[in-house]
């Protein structure tokens, strides 16, 4: 029989050895899929004793089948070990986010004077030139444009009245 590795309980399982091969192959062919207790029997040929198998293949004591179960059976143990797992790989990941103990603060307010910078990188000088250059251009902005200029191949103004087409001349001279 079947033990789980660390519980040392019944998996549910057991080896029955036959005189010959002959009968070990018709216990497969016939007693492979029927019920015992509303339990399916399944039976598969083992390849012989390797030291350490006693108890079990999977890596958490019991069956290989186990681990990769997900249905719940209440009979081999409930959820299986992939519920398990999951439940373990969880309460690993919530330790990696434990509470915070200390709140870090911004920069200081003053750190442009501490390294020795101005506070814009300009002194009140450069804010009045700048701000008469800036209100010169807008002056400028405001003004209409003339075309004092005949030869400037630019008319901002057209001929065209509103229900009149406007038409260009390209003469080549």
């Amino acid at each position: 029989m079947g033990l789980d590795r660390l519980k040392k309980t019944p998996c549910g399982f057991c080896f029955v050895e036959y005189y010959t091969a002959e009968f070990a192959y018709n216990c497969v062919k016939y007693i492979n899929g029927t019920k015992l207790d509303d339990r399916m029997i399944r039976t598969d040929l083992d390849p012989g004793f390797k030291e350490g198998r006693q108890f079990g293949r999977g890596k958490s004591g019991g069956q290989v089948r186990d681990e990769h179960r997900e249905e719940y059976d209440k009979d081999r143990g409930g959820w299986g070990h992939i519920k398990a797992r999951y439940e373990k790989d969880r309460e690993l990941g919530m330790n990696k986010y434990e509470p915070i103990q200390h709140i870090p603060t911004g920069a200081s307010s003053n750190i442009n004077s501490r390294l020795g910078a101005k506070k814009r990188g300009y002194d009140s000088s450069d804010d009045e030139n700048t701000a008469k250059r800036q209100k010169g251009d807008l002056q400028e902005l405001s003004e209409p444009i003339s075309n004092d200029n005949e030869d400037s191949p630019v008319n901002p103004t057209s001929t065209a009245e509103p229900n009149e087409e406007a038409t260009m001349d390209f003469n080549d001279e």
